[in-house]
């Protein structure tokens, strides 16, 4: 459908007859799987619950659905708790089935820190590399990163080794003008760099020329970008709540 969501959810709709069973991928979608229960009563529903989308108490057209679906498919145990205590859903509903890697991932063999990266960014000998990978969005603070940066302020002032934090992913345009005033007002000029969108064939290699992975974010249904650094061997300093405890098998992959 060349990413026509409109297209996607008309075929969906009108073809609602030509299936048995139909695994949800989101809770936003519920309007069309109603329309397509009601097309085709018999139609068996499976829900995929992440985190943050069905955490709060879920109403009217969504928890429709969540009672409806057959079963759901909860990323982590904290997100089936959140779905039990605040919705109701009955605990025997909801199977965890933990995100994984992607199998486009390449698992590294070779851990050398690469010479292409530590020159385009400026990596000195000495240097140690934080990094963070995320969305930098006005309305998403709650990733961490000002957290990062704010300790990488209290650290410089107190004769914290030499280090580059490489805060990288895309940026919103409010967002990127915040973060830049914020690095010049604190003279990090030398010290944050914003590397903005990172190509699938260059990720695993900012894991592994990082000696830290640090987002202390908050809201997590999982978080698949830990166990990307952990299998690149970085070690991750996450937050202590939520789906990221059960990424980093409760603090044995990383530090919570």
């Amino acid at each position: 459908f060349n990413g026509n969501r409109i297209q996607f959810l008309f075929y969906l709709i009108k073809n609602s007859k030509s299936w048995n069973r139909v695994i949800v991928g989101h809770i936003n979608l519920a309007p069309a799987i109603y329309l397509m229960k009601i097309l085709n009563p018999s139609l068996e529903i499976l829900v995929i619950a992440h985190g943050i989308e069905v955490w709060d108490k879920q109403k009217k057209i969504s928890k429709w659905l969540l009672n409806k679906a057959k079963k759901i498919i909860s990323v982590s145990e904290y997100t089936k708790q959140q779905l039990n205590s605040n919705s109701g859903i009955s605990k025997d509903k909801i199977d965890v089935v933990h995100n994984s890697l992607d199998p486009f991932f390449t698992i590294p063999i070779n851990l050398e820190k690469p010479a292409y990266l530590q020159k385009r960014h400026g990596v000195l000998l000495n240097d140690k590399v934080v990094f963070t990978l995320t969305r930098l969005n006005s309305n998403e603070k709650y990733k961490g990163y000002d957290k990062v940066i704010d300790s990488l302020i209290y650290l410089l002032q107190h004769n914290m080794p030499a280090f580059k934090y490489l805060l990288g992913g895309i940026a919103e345009d409010q967002e990127l003008q915040r973060l830049n005033e914020k690095i010049a007002i604190n003279n990090l000029e030398n010290h944050v760099i914003l590397v903005g969108y990172i190509p699938e064939d260059e990720l695993k290699d900012y894991f592994i020329v990082a000696d830290l992975f640090v987002m202390p974010s908050k809201k997590e249904g999982f978080g698949i970008v830990f166990i990307e650094s952990a299998i690149c061997g970085t070690p991750v300093v996450a937050g202590n709540i939520d789906g990221r405890v059960e990424a980093l098998l409760n603090g044995s992959l990383g530090t919570l």
